[in-house]
């Protein structure tokens, strides 16, 4: 069995909001629009969670708490922040 088959489906729909960023690329919230389909933490977790408002609210509530921040656009949109860091972040609040 993978460990993936032994998450619940919050983790599921974070580690695939990443893995949605890494294949669309990260949009860090700067410009009016996502520019080609990229998305943010907060689009990719709607996206991952398809649809589903209690999946989304779920996997946002566990991202901010990680995070120790109540307002995840404000924390993606921080010009210091990279996709990189945003996926990682997805990961760990995904498995801690």
């Amino acid at each position: 069995m993978t460990a993936r088959r032994l998450l619940g489906p919050v983790a599921k729909t974070l580690l695939d909001a990443a893995n949605l960023i890494e294949e669309q690329g990260w949009w860090d919230g700067n410009s009016r629009d996502p520019i080609g389909g990229r998305l943010c933490a907060d689009l990719a977790i709607g996206e991952a969670s398809g649809g589903n408002f209690d999946a989304y609210n779920s996997a946002y509530e566990r991202l901010s708490g990680h995070l120790g921040r109540d307002h995840i656009p404000r924390w993606n949109d921080n010009e210091a922040r990279s996709g990189k860091a945003v996926c990682s972040a997805l990961r760990a609040a995904a498995v801690g």
